[in-house]
């Protein structure tokens, strides 16, 4: 890779949800860094290290061992074309490596006498839908598009163009949604982006690697310049201790909520833990409202016939919708017919 791309692909690291992560109790900044530094060793033709490292993020998220899968089919495929002795061997080691991948179940087999704990308590397939794995790229207040659309835009410019790494990997994460979607709790704990979109991001940085020689110089730095100016409010968020609250709406999707609530409609757990701001069985509480400003603005209801959940929006008076911004003593109240100052008492 050339220098100016190196440059390239570190800024847009950099400038992305990489840092909400990585003081987090849980290690997925370890499975996000893992599986970076491994695509980057396969980008270089550095199969075996690329199998190690990406082996070893998947010992903490499962749904990652389909990456380095994925590079052993990819190995398989080029000895069956060009066979050799030396290839061979070079496909032995590096499918040895790939065991590490089986020592999460090897470990819980022996000690529990099952192969996952948590894929026997705290998943189940029949939950999967495509509302779940949808809002993993689109949620307002999760997903992918939010927090890293300059990287959601250039894997979209890279399938454009036709480069198979790309389609690849954009198949890679909606794999990952899917399998990830088996989960029983779709709203967990998280900082701003959900934690199972994050480490998505290095599969989709990859499928953008071999599309960098065909954007302009400009255009790069413009890209980098966008990322940096979408992060930085975010990284102010955090310091509020509102980012890391799972069962509160974020900016984002609080806005279109209160203002277009038709616009947004996410998946029920989602809507009903923020809306209630906690975490509990929300099938007894139904129909669910989301107010603001006293005013109705989205109900969840459920249809025990059809056995489905629906929503019913109520349009809000767009005359009195107001944000407000506080700075010291004094409150902004913006809305649809100005700004107005107002004095804390």
């Amino acid at each position: 890779m050339e220098d100016k791309n190196k440059i390239f692909l570190t800024l847009l690291l950099y400038f992305s949800p990489l840092w909400f992560y990585y003081k987090w109790t849980h290690p997925e900044v370890f499975t996000f860094t893992l599986l970076m530094i491994g695509l980057i060793d396969y980008y270089n033709k550095r199969v075996k290290s690329a199998v190690l490292f990406t082996a070893l993020a998947s010992v903490q998220n499962p749904a990652a061992a389909l990456v380095p899968f994925l590079i052993i089919i990819g190995e398989l495929i080029n000895l069956v074309k060009d066979f050799s002795k030396t290839k061979l061997n070079k496909f032995i080691i590096t499918g040895l490596i790939s065991l590490i991948v089986f020592i999460p179940f090897i470990f819980y087999y022996y000690y529990f006498g099952t192969f996952s704990l948590i894929g026997k308590y705290a998943t189940d397939l029949h939950t999967i839908s495509l509302a779940k794995i949808l809002s993993l790229f689109f949620d307002l207040n999760f997903g992918l598009i939010i927090y890293v659309p300059v990287i959601f835009g250039l894997i979209i410019y890279s399938v454009i163009k036709r480069n198979i790494y790309a389609i690849i990997s954009l198949i890679t994460v909606v794999l990952f949604a899917v399998i990830d979607s088996a989960q029983l709790n779709w709203n967990p704990g998280i900082m701003l982006i959900h934690r199972y979109s994050y480490w998505m991001i290095p599969v989709l940085l990859f499928g953008c690697l071999y599309s960098f020689k065909y954007i302009k110089d400009k255009t790069k730095i413009i890209l980098v310049v966008l990322s940096a100016i979408i992060l930085l409010p975010w990284l102010i968020h955090i310091k509020t201790g509102h980012a890391w609250n799972h069962c509160e709406f974020q900016p984002v999707a609080k806005f279109v909520l209160n203002t277009f609530p038709a616009l947004y409609n996410p998946q029920e757990e989602v809507f009903a833990d923020r809306t209630l701001k906690e975490e509990v069985n929300f099938n007894n509480k139904l129909p669910l409202t989301y107010y603001y400003n006293n005013q109705a603005l989205k109900t969840l209801n459920y249809d025990p016939v059809k056995k489905k959940y629906y929503y019913t929006n109520h349009n809000p008076e767009f005359n009195k919708l107001r944000i407000k911004i506080r700075h010291k003593k004094i409150i902004y109240s913006i809305g649809f017919d100005g700004v107005r100052k107002e004095y804390k008492k």
